[in-house]
């Protein structure tokens, strides 16, 4: 039980170091030996717990995206479903959009075959699940998951490369209107995901650690 506790701890040390040093310099400029240094582990240890730095990025991802939905649903309790997925996607949209930090580890991982595994189930199971039409594992189906998954990353880039060109709420809108096209999900419920996107403020802390609070507008 000593034992088992102490690797849980050791872990857990491994993910809070590597959630700051990915946050100060990037998750491309860290390495692994490093992490292990500042740790006080050995590249044996991490490679024990984790199966590579894809791997140790993407459970940090997966942390924070559970974080953020915990947030969201304190902050919404009476929106689920559809709503609660598409809800989670635009906020983390907005996130990449605030946190230059988080948006460019967020690019990162979305090149990770692991997380085009994922989201590309998840998007389907809500398609599956929700759409007006009936949706199966059909070759719509996941060439709507493909052009699903592929609209966010693109908006985050071009935000950073333009960052003049358009604010934040019109990213946010489109982003809106076609996750609910491509998820054939309808529009009615636009209208009131816009406002709840709107009537809150995002940020992120130096531990990759998101915080959710009341817009200045939603507030007044």
């Amino acid at each position: 039980m000593i034992h088992y506790s102490k690797g849980i701890q050791t872990k857990q040390n491994i993910l809070d170091v590597s959630r700051r040093l990915f946050y100060e310099r990037g998750y491309d400029k860290v390495t692994l030996r490093e992490i292990a240094a500042a740790s006080d582990a050995n590249l044996g240890l991490l490679n024990y717990y984790f199966q590579g730095k894809g791997d140790l990025g993407m459970t940090i991802y997966f942390e924070v995206r559970k974080t953020l939905d915990s947030a969201l649903k304190e902050f919404f309790p009476n929106r689920l479903g559809a709503d609660d997925f598409l809800l989670s996607s635009a906020a983390e949209l907005k996130m990449c959009l605030r946190s230059q930090q988080y948006g460019r580890f967020y690019l990162l991982m979305s090149k990770e075959p692991q997380f085009k595994k994922d989201i590309n189930e998840t998007i389907i199971r809500t398609m599956v699940k929700y759409a007006k039409q009936e949706y199966r594992l059909s070759d719509r189906a996941i060439l709507a998951s493909i052009s699903t998954m592929a609209t966010k990353p693109a908006l985050v880039e071009h935000f950073y490369a333009y960052p003049d060109q358009m604010d934040e709420s019109m990213y946010l809108q489109y982003y809106l209107e076609m996750q609910l096209h491509q998820l054939n999900l309808g529009t009615e419920q636009y209208a009131g995901l816009f406002t709840a996107i709107e009537s809150f403020s995002c940020s992120m802390r130096a531990d990759f650690s998101p915080v959710i609070e009341p817009s200045e507008a939603s507030a007044t």
